[in-house]
């Protein structure tokens, strides 16, 4: 098999590629290895000629791309790349030419789970393998593309309704209606609106869906609702289980990051998170930089294999997961037992009323030159009074070793 179709996206083109990873899936460990390697490469001979940055990287350590692609053993050599990196790169990092096939290319700037805003530019190909795995996740969990699907999102400036789903099961498949409200609604308007729309399905941020699922209380009144999918932060067992007991449904997570997108989909048939192996080689290391065993939990680290604009090579995202067994349900993809991090706290009012953060991250750098932040709330209030602590280099980790780019102390 050819290694991921690097093509531009089109109807057409994704499909390609959608019926590509549904065959990829099945390959053993062994062949999604090989795959791996030959991809890597492409890329790293890619950036050799055209990023500063990895080439003096490469050089400080003594690697070359023939000794870093021999195996993923041998690939650990590179040095895991962190979000400082990034930043004290900065034009350097990113390619000097992008190859035609993977433009255009976007900017995306992320504060990640760590609050230290950094910029990677994202291709069209990044676009069309986001999109496939989008499809992929409907297609694993089989859902009904002609229900009502409703979503609760950062990214929105203001509610919606539409008469069908968004790209990508939108251009490809007859699909119900579709409505989508700012992640900033208030939680019990949030309610009244989910009791108006009575979707079938509901994308939401876990911290969300908590706020919401104590808001019900015993009236629910959401017989509709066959299943909620959350993504953006840590997924709690207790919140699985209170969706279950009080709605009599399941939630399928998702783990992605701005940076590299999807990066992990939860496997319907044991709940184990599959790795997209297929464009990122995903590790799970200790402190002392090797990879986990079972029942370890060490740092996300992610090899973005088709983002010929910014080389993500083993970058660190911030987040903790721990590895997971060969699955039952015959998929040669890697897993993940579970992810840990990145949940952040709901601001709380003094009416009770209380809804996600939004903090503004991308506005800071026109103010100060600001490399990380953190917001804290210590008490209830009308107002916001503001006290500020500056650190000329990082801001203290608290003893879990997990930075919140926002706590709820209350």
């Amino acid at each position: 098999m050819q290694w991921p179709p690097i093509v531009k996206a089109d109807n057409a083109q994704l499909v390609a590629l959608v019926h590509w990873l549904e065959r990829s899936q099945w390959l053993d460990v062994a062949a999604l290895q090989a795959g791996q390697l030959s991809q890597l490469a492409i890329f790293l001979r890619h950036f050799e000629r055209q990023s500063p940055w990895l080439q003096q990287r490469a050089g400080l350590h003594r690697c070359t791309v023939g000794q870093l692609c021999q195996s993923l053993e041998a690939f650990r050599q590179f040095p895991v790349t962190t979000r400082a990196d990034v930043q004290r790169a900065g034009t350097n990092f990113h390619s000097r030419v992008v190859p035609p096939a993977h433009k255009p290319t976007a900017p995306k700037k992320t504060s990640g789970s760590t609050g230290e805003p950094v910029m990677v530019y994202r291709t069209a190909v990044n676009q069309l393998f986001w999109l496939a795995t989008t499809l992929r996740e409907h297609l694993w969990h089989g859902r009904d593309s002609k229900g009502r699907l409703a979503i609760v999102r950062a990214n929105l400036p203001e509610a919606f309704d539409l008469p069908a789903w968004g790209s990508p099961v939108g251009d490809l498949f007859e699909s119900g209606p579709f409505y989508g409200v700012p992640v900033t609604t208030d939680t019990s308007a949030l309610v009244a609106w989910l009791r108006l729309k009575q979707p079938q399905y509901l994308l939401i941020y876990p911290g969300v869906w908590h706020a919401v699922l104590y808001q019900l209380q015993g009236k629910p009144d959401l017989p509709g609702l066959v299943q909620v999918r959350t993504i953006g932060e840590t997924l709690s067992d207790a919140l699985r289980s209170q969706t279950r007991d009080k709605l009599g449904i399941t939630i399928a997570d998702t783990y992605s990051s701005e940076e590299v997108g999807v990066i992990a989909i939860e496997c319907p048939h044991s709940g184990l998170y599959h790795t997209m192996a297929e464009g990122l080689i995903v590790e799970v290391l200790r402190p002392d930089g090797q990879p986990c065993k079972a029942g370890e939990v060490g740092r996300v680290v992610v090899t973005d294999l088709l983002n010929f604009a910014s080389p993500l090579v083993r970058y660190d995202i911030g987040d903790y997961a721990e590895p997971g067994p060969v699955c039952g349900c015959g998929r040669g993809l890697p897993t993940l037992k579970r992810v840990l991090g990145r949940q952040r706290g709901m601001v709380k009012l003094p009416d009770g009323r209380s809804h996600w953060p939004l903090t503004g991250f991308r506005d800071f750098s026109s103010v100060a030159n600001i490399t990380q932040y953190q917001l804290v709330q210590k008490s209830m209030m009308h107002r916001f009074d503001y006290q500020f602590a500056y650190y000329p280099t990082h801001i203290p980790k608290p003893a879990s070793g997990k930075f919140e780019e926002f706590v709820c102390e209350i």
